[in-house]
């Protein structure tokens, strides 16, 4: 199946086409995360009769795709007004101060 008819349904490789994704293990590895998201879109909605391939709604898989995030996005609440600081650097930064400050004494 290929994408096209609203009344067709979509296979991974379907997906992955559509979505621009690498390959349908990309689009499995999507929909995957989805699913623990509890998002609707991942939810077969049959099987191909000739290939048993699990069968996803166009509809759906479209909707998904466009409420998710750019590249890069920042899921952080977006009420802060601090930068984002790595954990790692963040534990560093301690780290150092906890340094000095048993080198001075203090």
């Amino acid at each position: 199946m290929s994408p096209g008819a609203k009344s067709e349904h979509w296979t991974t490789a379907d997906v992955a086409r559509e979505l621009g994704l690498a390959s349908a293990d990309s689009a499995r590895r999507l929909l995957s995360r989805w699913r623990q998201e509890g998002n609707p879109a991942a939810t077969a909605v049959g099987r191909d009769p000739d290939t048993d391939a699990k069968l996803y709604d166009p509809d759906l898989i479209r909707a998904a795709h466009d409420a998710r995030p750019g590249r890069g996005a920042n899921l952080r609440s977006r009420t802060t007004t601090e930068p984002a600081t790595p954990r790692h650097v963040a534990s560093r930064t301690e780290a150092s101060a906890r340094a000095h400050h048993h080198r001075e004494g203090l």
